[in-house]
Parts: structure tokens; C-alpha cells; sequence
């Protein structure tokens, strides 16, 4: 009898699991061009059912945030809590010929890819598509992705920037403070030394909200450190307790 492989996909900007390590890149390629280096504001399908036995049910449109950035002199792009299946791939590469980009996250035999336009220093658009063993589908609606300006005095729409201070305090002195949810499995603990390494916070901007109107996937800030900087998303229940957060 013929065996038949079916790759099930569900909502690949999940958080992650309490103590998850970041995957790196699988491919990176060469760019000479970063003028696409920032904080961006992609939206694109939140969520994706891919099986080899029926078309792919695509899921609604909705915000992320991701980080572009040079790494020892390629461009990478870094998508909060972007997963295919249960591995984390939110480190993914950045190639660009001429306007035409390619963004790509997981393994040869498993990924996720956009490929786009770029229209200026802050806009692209392009279409989002998913592979399996040879097997490829592109979603429905085009990607946008927008490059956001941060300014330092920018209002906290979230209303959870002194959260991150204290999640972030608490975590470079081994030990988190806030109220947790006990069913939580999305909670990022920081290893103490990197965010010593890091120095002091010198400013948390707010960055907006990951998810749709219908979906409500946490607040994203960047925290500006002495040394360096992260973009975070947290989240909270209806009463309060913390059951997402994540860095990178």
C-alpha cells in the first residue's frame, strides 16, 4: 500500500514553550543592500492547515512584527514567535536581487518563504507560501510589510510598558515576580547573564499589537539597552496573570 505523509500547520505565530531555544537560520545568503534594516509591521495569514490530502486552509489576515537586521554582514529577519508546527523558525534569511526580495524560514524540506517587491525604503508587498517535501501553496492574500518609524515619546497604547520593566528586573536577577498563569507554556524565561550583558534599560517603546481585531496575540515593545536591544511580546488573562512572553 502507498504511504502518504500529511504535515499538519496551526497557527505559525504561536508563542513558544516555556524554555525554548531559538532555532538560527537555515540558509542565509549574501546581500550588500540594508537599507531594509529596522522593525517592520508585516500582515500576513496568522495561521495555516497544509496536508498533502486537501487544500491549504489559510487563516485569517493579521499583524506581526519583525525585526530586519545585518549579521556578520547578511541580512536576517526575525519574526516574533513564528513556528511551523511545534519547531520554533523565527530566525530566517533575507536575499535581495535588485527590488525583487525573498525571505525564508525553515529547512530545505520544510518552509515558509515571502517573496516580494520592494516599492520603497519602507514598503514591500509579496506573497506568502508554505513547502513541504516538493509540495508548495501560496496563500490567498498579498503580504504587506510596513517599516516603522519608533519615536521614544510614543504613547503606550499597550499599557503594559512597566510590565516589561518588571518582567525584564526580574528575569536578569533569576527570578520572575509577576503573576504567572499556571496553564501558561508561552513564557520566555531570559538567561540572567545575557540580559546583565545587555546593560541597563535605557527606553521601552511600544510597537504595536500582534493578531487581528478578533485575535489578540500580546503587545509588542522594543527595549533599548545600554549594550543592545530586543523586541518583546507579552500577554496577559482577563485577571491579570502573564501567559505569553517572548524576546529576540
Amino acid at each position: 500500500m502507498r504511504k502518504f505523509i500529511a504535515v499538519l500547520l496551526l497557527l505559525i505565530f504561536a508563542v513558544p514553550a516555556l524554555g525554548d531555544d531559538i532555532t538560527q537560520p537555515v540558509e542565509s545568503v549574501t546581500v550588500n543592500n540594508d537599507s531594509l534594516a529596522g522593525i517592520w509591521k508585516f500582515t500576513m495569514p496568522l495561521g495555516f492547515d497544509f496536508s498533502f490530502f486537501h487544500k491549504t486552509k489559510w487563516g485569517p489576515q493579521g499583524d506581526a512584527f519583525c525585526q530586519i537586521e545585518e549579521i556578520q554582514k547578511k541580512l536576517t529577519v526575525h519574526c516574533l514567535g513564528f513556528r511551523l508546527g511545534v519547531k520554533d523558525v523565527s530566525h530566517g534569511s533575507l536575499s535581495m536581487k535588485g527590488r525583487n526580495l525573498r525571505m525564508v524560514w525553515g529547512s530545505a524540506r520544510f518552509y515558509a518563504a515571502i517573496n516580494g517587491t520592494q516599492q520603497s525604503a519602507t514598503q514591500f508587498d509579496g506573497i506568502f507560501s508554505v513547502q513541504a517535501l516538493g509540495v508548495s501553496d501560496d496563500a490567498p492574500d498579498k503580504v504587506v510589510g510596513t517599516k516603522l518609524a519608533l519615536v521614544p515619546s510614543a504613547p503606550d497604547k499597550g499599557e503594559k510598558l512597566h510590565l516589561v520593566a518588571l518582567i525584564l528586573d526580574g528575569m536578569a536577577k533569576g527570578a520572575l515576580t509577576v503573576p504567572l498563569d499556571p496553564k501558561a507554556t508561552g513564557v520566555r524565561i531570559l538567561n540572567p547573564d545575557t540580559l546583565r550583558q545587555l546593560g541597563d534599560v535605557r527606553s521601552i517603546i511600544y510597537v504595536g499589537e500582534k493578531g487581528n481585531a478578533n485575535t489578540a496575540l500580546g503587545s509588542v515593545y522594543d527595549i533599548e539597552f545600554a549594550n543592545g536591544h530586543l523586541i518583546c511580546s507579552l500577554h496577559q488573562t482577563a485577571d491579570n496573570k502573564l501567559d505569553q512572553f517572548d524576546c529576540g
